[in-house]
């Protein structure tokens, strides 16, 4: 990059891409079959 110029980025996710990849991740985690502590809130 040159002197003196800032790169940027800008992403997008729409809400329903973050539950889907949130999902996923969920299911992953919960087929290895460590022990994990859940806690929640509403």
């Amino acid at each position: 990059m040159a002197c003196g110029v800032t790169g940027s980025v800008s992403v997008a996710l729409h809400p329903l891409v973050i539950l889907n990849i949130s999902d996923h991740w969920i299911r992953m985690r919960s087929q290895e079959g460590r022990p994990v502590q859940v806690i929640g809130a509403l």
